[in-house]
């Protein structure tokens, strides 16, 4: 395995995520893209990431997966926008393989409880449950799979269902790849649901997992180590998921058998919100290198995951952010600001995005060739 590459390219994605995973060896480099970020993010960072790799990888370059783990815009404009380009001829890559649920095909098998619960929730900002976002999430979705048929593409590997760990934590037949499934679970879109109808306008929500978002809720969380690489490295991807119903989907694959579980690459969910996350998360879940993909918006990363973080971590860790400060969110900066005043260790582990640069890149085996 010496020449085995497995190697997380973080991509400047502003308040969204967008990630580019190698893996295979140098000699026969693959590439899965997983979520395209915001608006702006395809033409300022995306495209000429991957025209750079085209013109070294030559005419056979090609995104061998695209996966996007979930339909809100922070995640899917970016590749909807490639699509487009290889749907008109100018772009130098092909796009054979995609991974995600849209609406039709997944959040439609949601329980119906769940829907009415996400529409009586929709009257706070940001929600998915607002009528104008999650139907141009819908929009979206709809979309992207329509144009995965006139690519003639496969969608989740040609399965006619939408990708469900519910339990079973399948594998996903992705060659080169072990890839686990870990969320989403109906039963945890069920148990929600049910709470929530009985006890209306809770939402079912505890004091640290309020995120009720229908589409953060049906993110695709996966657990990602090269093939035949046992026993590792492994990556935790996490899309905007809650850290409650990863840990019990990691808990049903049989992935979380001691406390800490240990992971070489955490991908941080939701940007580091906490209303996704627990001091209790990072204390069942460490890792060598913690990525938050977050500018400030929203207030993401929030400062408390940044303290959790800085009180659980090891002091060998790394903290990956692709923003440490932001004159547009000037709160943020005074955030990590006020982790480093308790935390001054926490100087030493930040790894930070450069102004200019489009990426960070975290390599877990041979260093990738650029």
């Amino acid at each position: 395995m010496t020449d085995a590459v497995f190697t997380l390219e973080v991509l400047n994605a502003f308040h969204g995520d967008c990630l580019i995973l190698h893996y295979g060896t140098h000699d026969e480099p693959r590439l899965m893209l997983i979520d395209g970020g915001p608006n702006g993010t395809f033409d300022t960072v995306l495209r000429p990431r991957l025209l750079a790799l085209a013109a070294h990888r030559g005419k056979s370059f090609r995104l061998d997966h695209i996966m996007i783990s979930h339909l809100d815009d922070d995640h899917i404009a970016g590749i909807l926008q490639l699509v487009d380009e290889i749907e008109s001829g100018d772009a130098p890559w092909q796009a054979p393989s995609f991974w995600f649920n849209s609406f039709d095909d997944g959040l439609r098998q949601a329980p119906p409880a769940l829907a009415v619960a996400c529409a009586a929730l929709g009257r706070g900002p940001g929600t998915a449950g607002s009528g104008a976002v999650r139907q141009a999430s819908i929009r979206q979705g709809r979309r992207l799979r329509d144009a995965v048929t006139r690519l003639q593409a496969t969608q989740n590997g040609g399965a006619r269902h939408a990708l469900q760990a519910n339990g079973a934590a399948p594998a996903l037949p992705i060659p080169g790849l072990a890839l686990t499934l870990v969320c989403p679970d109906r039963r945890h879109l069920d148990d929600l649901a049910a709470r929530w109808m009985r006890s209306p306008g809770k939402a079912a929500q505890t004091a640290a997992y309020v995120d009720q978002s229908v589409l953060n809720l049906s993110s695709l969380v996966v657990v990602v180590q090269p093939q035949g690489a046992a026993p590792g490295p492994r990556m935790l991807l996490t899309g905007d998921a809650r850290g409650d119903h990863i840990l019990a989907g990691l808990e049903g694959a049989g992935l979380l058998a001691g406390r800490p579980t240990h992971f070489e690459l955490l991908k941080v969910p939701h940007h580091g919100s906490d209303r996704n996350l627990s001091l209790d998360f990072f204390q069942a879940i460490t890792a060598d290198y913690y990525v938050i993909s977050g500018d400030g918006r929203h207030g993401n990363p929030s400062e408390q995951v940044l303290d959790w973080i800085a009180r659980t971590a090891s002091p060998h860790a790394r903290v990956c952010l692709t923003y440490d400060h932001n004159v547009r969110y000037p709160d943020y900066g005074r955030s990590v600001a006020n982790v480093l005043a308790r935390h001054p260790a926490l100087a030493r582990q930040l790894m930070v995005r450069q102004p200019g640069e489009l990426l960070m890149r975290i390599d877990l085996l041979a260093p990738l060739r650029r």
